[in-house]
């Protein structure tokens, strides 16, 4: 409860104090890092250390202070938020210590001192809360001073940490928090904690405004409220798009000056207005890239979607007007009009990986129009693409990151005609996948969809894939709003042809490296699916099935799904069968029957596609610190492989990798980050380590001792 004082301070600092959130109810869009939270005063008040991590402004202090209220609070409402009207809730400082660390000092002196000048014990019943934030700013010797108070503390003191670069907090301090990411707002949680806050202002704020204010702000809530500020018409007037754009200096008149002088094959007036474009040769690529995205989806594939706030407010007229431009210069009789839009997102997906400068951007101008050029010119017309959710849904101010997944191509190019059969490679693929999603997360597939076609030919090649695809992106964007960042989905999915039509096998599973309760999850992802599923009855027979709940029954389902995939399988492969020495097909080694294969047609696309939680890349980045995945398959232990061997392999892989992180960080502390003779070092000790995963020292025998 605020004072008159507190009130007239609060009217004094802006909207950002004013409604700064009090109650677990009041945080929005961080549903994960809540619920968790939440759930330790529910369940007795728990004292937990916290490490929260995440952007200047995302809400980390407000969490902290919740926390710390509810912690001490008399009588706790339900849902675990302070009750706002006993002792310790009108005097939130009685019991909660926030040391600022860039201000007060990071060095061991400073801490030291801090600690010596305030009480550390609690009255009986009550928690004393130290908050440290921007805890990144502590050297290594404070972080020990801090690490050994943690260690070492009573039940009524909890210790809270903020940063905004979790990769600098020392490992060994870190590795006693819980941490939880506090992440950008997404539109929808952005608009709705705008349009709150200037109803109860009394604001007047136009639709399109509130939509690009959302996207300006970055997704942050202190952002957001002092954008909104910002943007308050001194006469009481009405908040529109156009003073949003003068505010803010947002000027979309030269992205679209320059793309319809592409559409033109307009060099010069390319050039002019990429020079007269007043930002940074990186935000033009950014905003380029945002747009194309946005016409592909909305306008080409026709699903609606907001890649980007700012982008969102360019309208129709000046949409559908620069598509019918593109499909003059392309000439959609001879181009697939799709296909041709995938390649000019992967040359600004490229593009923006290369560093750019103004000289840099005039080169991709000049290769853009080649590209463009190119395809128009071409008789040949355009190869098609697998169609493949390429960027972010969610807005980062004026930014676009890249997806956290992206579909590989299979193990073996898919050139032949009579490339029909699933080949022992893709089986390896599967399978591995499968096996590394137990190693790496300790968790198993939730989710088997299936699409069958209906009729015969429909849907075509193109449009089953597209919505297949569409699928596969709709559930990593369901899990990433849910979760709040806490969780991701794996994904594998395998096409087959059909009747000059396509199939498709989707598994799915929710991971998570943070400590988040993921359960709502599953049921929501089952929901959802089915939902889904029924928008597309006229064209298939879709069937959604969810693991069991009991540990040893969804194992057995993870690998009856995995073998699943793999029955496309063409049954003249064969492989060696150790037990008698002799040659055997490879289907009956995977355990499935002859029965359970199927007689897929051939496809001209990517047969496997894998999200980046299972791909080849999350396999190298797990295999650091000598700790390459062991893999059944490769070994040819047919008789293990849904054994469930790799819940063991789990727990040894977090212990063996936590023992050699310690060790490197012994040789920084010994010689110094980076100098040659830490450097040597730790080239003696990963060559010592080896790379070898049958090899590695286990705690247990298992079927790699044989």
């Amino acid at each position: 409860m605020l004072t008159d004082t507190d009130n007239a301070a609060a009217v004094a600092e802006g909207f950002a104090r004013k409604y700064r959130p009090r109650r677990f109810e009041d945080v929005v869009g961080q549903g994960s890092v809540v619920t968790f939270i939440a759930n330790l005063i529910r369940r007795g008040k728990r004292r937990r250390d916290l490490l929260l991590h995440g952007s200047v402004g995302s809400g980390k202090t407000s969490l902290a202070r919740i926390y710390g209220l509810a912690l001490n609070c008399d009588a706790p409402q339900m849902s675990g938020s302070p009750c706002g009207g006993c002792a310790s809730c009108l005097d939130p400082n009685r019991h909660f210590v926030e040391y600022d660390v860039p201000g007060s000092g990071g060095d061991q002196e400073s801490i030291r001192r801090f600690l010596s000048t305030v009480t550390l014990e609690a009255p009986f019943g009550k928690v004393r809360v130290f908050f440290f934030d921007e805890a990144h700013r502590l050297d290594a010797f404070a972080s020990d001073i801090l690490l050994k108070r943690v260690e070492e503390r009573n039940d009524n003191t909890v210790y809270v940490f903020a940063t905004t670069e979790i990769e600098r907090i020392r490992p060994a301090l870190t590795s006693r928090l819980i941490a939880l990411e506090v992440l950008p707002l997404g539109v929808d949680d952005a608009v709705s904690l705008l349009k709150r806050t200037a109803d109860s202002e009394g604001i007047d704020i136009a639709p399109d405004a509130l939509m690009m204010l959302a996207g300006l702000r970055q997704g942050y809530p202190r952002d957001l409220l002092t954008g909104l500020e910002l943007a308050v018409d001194d006469d009481g007037g009405v908040i529109t798009l156009d003073r949003v754009k003068e505010i803010f200096d947002i000027e979309l008149d030269s992205l679209l000056a320059y793309l319809n002088a592409v559409a033109g094959a307009d060099v010069e007036e390319q050039l002019r207005s990429i020079r007269l474009w007043r930002v940074s040769a990186a935000e033009k690529i950014r905003w380029i890239q945002a747009f194309l995205t946005s016409l592909y989806y909305n306008e080409i594939l026709r699903v609606r979607l907001i890649v980007d706030a700012a982008i969102d407010s360019i309208g129709d007229a000046e949409r559908h007007a620069l598509i019918a431009a593109f499909e003059r210069r392309l000439g959609t009789e001879r181009v697939n009009f799709r296909s041709a839009w995938k390649r000019f997102l992967l040359f600004w997906q490229r593009a923006a990986e290369v560093p750019a400068d103004d000289a840099a951007m005039n080169l991709q101008v000049a290769l853009f129009h080649e590209l463009v050029a190119e395809i128009a010119g071409s008789s040949a017309g355009v190869p098609s693409l697998p169609d493949q959710p390429v960027y972010d849904h969610r807005p980062v101010g004026n930014r676009l990151s890249q997806r956290s997944f992206s579909w590989l191509p299979p193990s073996l190019p898919v050139d032949a005609d009579d490339e029909c059969f699933t080949t022992a490679d893709d089986v390896g693929t599967i399978i591995n996948s499968a096996s590394f999603l137990i190693q790496r997360y300790e968790k198993f597939f939730d989710l088997s969809v299936r699409f069958l076609p209906r009729y015969r030919g429909t849907p075509s090649v193109e449009d089953g894939t597209a919505i297949i695809s569409d699928f596969c992106g709709g559930l990593v964007d369901l899990i990433r709003r849910g979760a709040g960042g806490g969780a991701r989905v794996a994904l594998m999915r395998v096409l087959e042809g059909e009747d000059a039509s396509v199939r498709g096998y989707i598994l799915a599973g929710l991971v998570s490296d943070q400590p988040v309760e993921i359960s709502y999850l599953r049921q929501a992802l089952v929901e959802w699916a089915k939902d889904y599923a029924e928008q597309y009855a006229g064209s298939y027979d879709v069937s959604v099935l969810a693991s069991p709940s009991t540990k040893r029954a969804a194992l057995r389902w993870h690998w009856e799904q995995v073998r699943n995939l793999c029955a496309g399988i063409d049954v003249s492969i064969v492989d060696a069968d150790p037990r008698t020495g002799q040659p055997k097909p490879l289907h009956e080694l995977v355990g499935l029957a002859r029965s359970q294969l199927r007689l897929p047609q051939p496809l001209r696309i990517s047969r496997i596609s894998l999200s980046d939680e299972i791909n080849a890349g999350a396999i190298a980045q797990a295999s650091d610190y000598g700790m390459r995945p062991l893999f059944a398959f490769d070994e040819r232990e047919w008789d293990v492989l849904a054994s469930g061997w790799e819940l063991h392999e789990y727990v040894e892989r977090r212990r063996m990798i936590a023992k050699r992180k310690l060790e490197i960080r012994r040789t920084v502390l010994e010689f110094g980050q980076g100098t040659s003779l830490q450097i040597e070092a730790e080239a003696q000790l990963r060559l010592w380590w080896g790379d070898d995963p049958l090899r590695r020292a286990r705690s247990r025998l298992g079927w790699w001792s044989r």
